[in-house]
């Protein structure tokens, strides 16, 4: 997304080439509260003249036919534009005035949603009319191009606002019959006109009045404006500068205006020109007001006056201030700020709303308050304050609206946000009719370099409708109280963490007595919690119990020593009753996935040293247990959690033989079941059982090891050589394809002695072939080449390695094969007849065994190829195939038939090369 600087940019160099077109929404949200007004927002400016031009601003006159409405009144109508661009603080300030070259002259003929919104209006007449586009608010128009709106007072708000000059005398025989009373007062026109549009609901609607209202000589109203606000119900008032000369009294003038709603008639008025003169306002000499705005009114026949504004703390007063001649809009948390409002009924004044807000209360600023004198204090004590405090008194049953965004409820409140170096915490208190109170104090959770000390709570921060810039952040410590005991007199919760260590507290103090609990954990280590009851001289108290057993040495016998590392689990109970204690406690700890139950104990003892000694003897009983039960020792075994004083294997298999009478297939079985290796497994079979290496190799297989592993063990721990080892692995069971693996990666031997191995423990040839295929990956030839070196007979190797592998020995029936074109195509013999069957027996079992006996193979299936194809291209298919199956093929099978393979191989080889030369 472009920035404000970028943006700025791009506008000053679209409008030195002569046009700029850009979206609104472009100079932030000062135009979205308005964008329901509109379908299509557009700012397209052409015919372009510069006004002014610097880093920082720019200043033009445009002209368009397309601008914010994407279409305009009348076919063709123009629209001058006066528009300054400011960059300031990286953000573009805008202020266009764009004037309709036709001007309609009825307010319901604007367009779109604005007519309809005017249409109540229309006995308005328009003379002229200009559109104001801003993103900042205006008090007084600036304009060269449009100079009848030059210097005019107004109350624009960002976004689009209508301003310009209507006349109401030719406005029609009702208009006339209700404006005519008023000419004497408001004068004959035309009239200034603005309007402010926010969204569809909030428009303020103000004239200002062409000359002074001058009323019986009482009071005079200058500069007079009439604002509508055109909502329901409607409310209509009139501002200005009241000149009030009442008989006797010196004349008065201050800013203010009256306005009439449904309920009643209000009036306000600022007196901010004397509010510094009043002394001491709030009994402190250095606090001064900065604004006085008195209000008066009548609702529901009941009088009410009050007076609101800010005020400051010291001897000199903000340079913000002073000299703004408005009348303040109370709400808000600008400054210092305070309101009084009493019902004056006639010999009664009754206090109706009351509040003294100060924005920042630092040490600094109390002793100015009491002195009036600047004072130099060092500087860290200012980083301790008092910020949003607040003090109401409020006599409203339903309670008041604070400027925080909170409720007043009656009668007395008081609420304020700490900060202590950073650290901030909320505090409310309200006091009600009968003199009942409630508090609440909440704190901001802190966390200290990153955990090295972290204190929480429940608390849920500031009031959700609380509107102070400095809030207060759920998740912190909370503390509540209430006179009533409703919910309770007093509760508090808060989590402190520091260093791994967590503590969290929560309690209440109610009628029953005071309850609490706090909680303790160290993560991995220490986990605890204590709950309290107390009432009169009797308490109930229980804890759970979540602490570490380290170092517990227990001696289990032959079963070795056991170190306990684990984690004491349960709960204790403390009961004080009319003059009687007792305690009890329930505990539990787990030792590799068995759990140990000490069961109810019942302890008389309130010595804490006593109570950890019997815990002890408990725990030493109760690990007793593993006695009964192997896996648990087992598993303490292989966790090292029990040692031995001499061999552990052998003390392992030792055991596992004589305390549990274990057979060796079921010793190994629980051994592997926590996790042994089968060379551990082995080792504590031969020293604690004798076992042999066989007799160790069947355990550890119908344990379900691996062959490899159980192989591995063999080498190692009995140190048997790769003939043995697959023997013994034989006799187990084993194929030899899963031998042949075992060798190949553990003994690292390769194809030619891993099927001498396996043919001298008389595996088939079958066997050797598929471990041969399987564990080296060898093709058709190199697995023969094996086969025959092992001693494997030829034919025998051919007919096996073309039962495993796909393809092999190659066929003579090929799509290429002179033979079987002849045989299968011309002489429709099918593919497995008697004549191809001999000669496929002596390709495979005669030509291939020659020196270079599958050199001549392949030379025949190339020459056969293009004899093929040659056939084919001559399309001589029955001459050829027709002597070929009788003259090659017929005398080739009689003499192979007559065992006279030599002259048979000759014959066949020299008619395929003369047919060969025949058809070249």
């Amino acid at each position: 997304m472009a920035t404000s600087t970028e943006i700025f940019l791009e506008l000053k160099k679209q409008a030195n080439n002569g046009s700029i077109e850009l979206s609104l929404n472009e100079f932030g949200d000062s135009f979205s509260q308005i964008q329901d007004l509109f379908n299509d927002f557009t700012f397209d400016l052409g015919n372009i003249s510069i006004l002014l031009e610097t880093e920082d601003k720019l200043k033009l006159k445009a002209f368009s036919k397309h601008f914010l409405f994407k279409k305009t009144f009348f076919k063709n109508e123009s629209v001058s534009i006066e528009a300054e661009f400011i960059l300031i603080n990286d953000e573009i300030e805008i202020v266009a005035i764009c004037k309709f070259s036709k001007t309609p002259n009825k307010l319901s003929k604007l367009p779109g949603i604005i007519g309809d919104l005017l249409k109540p209006l229309d006995f308005i007449e328009i003379n002229d009319l200009v559109y104001i586009l801003t993103t900042k608010e205006i008090s007084i128009i600036n304009s060269e191009t449009f100079p009848e709106y030059n210097n005019k007072e107004v109350n624009l708000k960002p976004g689009i606002n209508l301003s310009g000059f209507i006349d109401l005398k030719n406005s029609g025989d009702i208009a006339s019959l209700i404006i005519k009373p008023l000419q004497p007062i408001i004068g004959e026109g035309p009239y200034f006109m603005s309007w402010n549009m926010r969204n569809k609901i909030d428009v303020d609607f103000s004239l200002k009045l062409p000359q002074d209202i001058d009323i019986e000589s009482l009071f005079k109203i200058k500069q007079p404006k009439l604002v509508i606000k055109p909502i329901i119900p409607v409310q209509i008032s009139i501002d200005g500068l009241f000149e009030i000369a009442l008989p006797a009294l010196p004349p008065v003038s201050v800013l203010g205006g009256f306005s009439y709603v449904a309920d009643g008639i209000r009036g306000k008025f600022n007196l901010d020109r004397i509010a510094q003169e009043i002394s001491a306002p709030f009994g402190y000499p250095g606090i001064h007001l900065s604004s006085l705005t008195v209000t008066a009114g009548i609702s529901s026949a009941i009088a009410n006056v009050g007076a609101e504004g800010s005020f400051y703390i010291g001897p000199s007063a903000p340079t913000n201030m002073v000299g703004k001649h408005a009348i303040p809009e109370f709400g808000g948390l600008k400054s210092n700020q305070y309101k009084f409002v009493f019902d004056a009924i006639p010999g009664k004044i009754t206090p109706k709303f009351a509040f003294l807000y100060l924005d920042k209360l630092t040490i600094e600023e109390y002793l100015k308050a009491l002195t009036n004198q600047d004072l130099s204090l060092p500087a860290f004590l200012n980083k301790i304050s008092i910020e949003q405090l607040m003090f109401h008194w409020c006599e409203t049953p339903l309670g008041e609206i604070k400027p925080d965004g909170t409720t007043a409820m009656p009668i007395f409140g008081l609420s304020g946000i700490t900060n202590l170096f950073g650290h901030r915490t909320f505090t409310e208190i309200q006091v009600d009719a009968s003199n009942e109170s409630k508090g609440l104090l909440v704190s901001d959770p802190i966390n200290i370099e990153n955990g090295l000390l972290k204190i929480t709570g429940n608390g849920k921060g500031t009031p959700e409708k609380y509107k102070g810039q400095t809030k207060v952040k759920p998740g912190g410590m909370e503390f509540s109280f209430s006179s009533t005991g409703n919910p309770s007199y007093l509760s508090f919760s808060t989590k402190i963490e520091i260093l791994g260590l967590t503590g969290e507290v929560t309690g209440d103090v109610k009628e029953s007595g005071i309850n609490g609990s706090v909680k303790t954990e160290i993560s991995g280590i220490l986990k605890n919690q204590l709950s309290l009851n107390l009432n009169g001289n009797n308490f109930d108290a229980s804890t759970d119990i979540y602490a570490g057993i380290s170092g517990l040495k227990v001696d289990l016998g032959k079963l070795g020593s056991i170190k306990l590392d684990t984690f004491l689990e349960g709960g204790f109970s403390a009961k004080y009753l009319d003059g009687k204690y007792a305690n009890k406690m329930r505990l539990h700890f787990m030792v590799v996935g068995v759990n140990f139950d000490l069961g109810e104990l019942e302890v008389e003892v309130i010595d804490l040293k006593k109570i950890v000694e019997i815990l002890k003897e408990e725990i030493k009983q109760a690990i007793q247990k593993l006695a009964d039960n192997v896996l648990a020792w087992l598993k303490a075994t292989y966790e090292k959690m029990i040692t031995f004083i001499e061999d552990a294997f052998k003390e392992i298999g030792e055991v596992l033989k004589e305390n549990f009478s274990l057979t060796m297939d079921k010793a190994a079985e629980v051994m592997k079941s926590v996790g042994y290796q089968a060379e551990q497994v082995g080792e504590a079979l031969q020293k604690g059982y004798g076992a042999t290496e066989k007799e160790v190799a069947l355990a550890l297989r119908n344990a379900g090891y691996l062959i490899n592993e159980v192989g591995k063990t063999l080498q190692n721990l009995f140190k048997v050589a790769d003939q043995g080892c697959a023997e013994i692995l034989k006799q187990l069971g084993y194929s030899a394809v899963e031998i042949g693996k075992f060798l190949n990666s553990i003994y690292g031997l390769g194809d030619n002695a891993t099927t001498a191995i396996l043919k001298n423990l008389n595996y088939s040839l079958d066997d050797c072939a598929k471990a041969l295929t399987e564990v080296f990956n060898l093709g058709g030839d190199a697995a023969k080449g094996v086969l025959t070196i092992a001693g494997f007979p030829a034919p025998a190797v051919n007919d096996t390695l073309g039962k495993i592998i796909p393809g092999w020995p190659p066929k003579i029936s090929g799509p290429k094969c002179i033979l079987s074109s002849a045989s299968v195509k011309h002489k429709k013999l099918s593919d497995d007849c008697y004549e191809l069957q001999v000669l496929r027996n002596f390709r495979d079992n005669f030509m291939y065994e020659l020196p270079n006996g599958p050199e001549l193979i392949e030379e025949y299936y190339s020459l056969s190829e293009i004899i093929v194809k040659q056939i084919e291209i001559n399309k001589m298919e029955n001459e050829f195939y027709e002597r070929i199956f009788n003259e090659l093929i017929i005398p080739s099978v009689k003499l192979i038939e007559g065992e006279q393979y030599e002259n048979a191989f000759q014959y066949y080889r020299n008619y395929v090369l003369n047919i060969f030369n025949e058809l070249k």
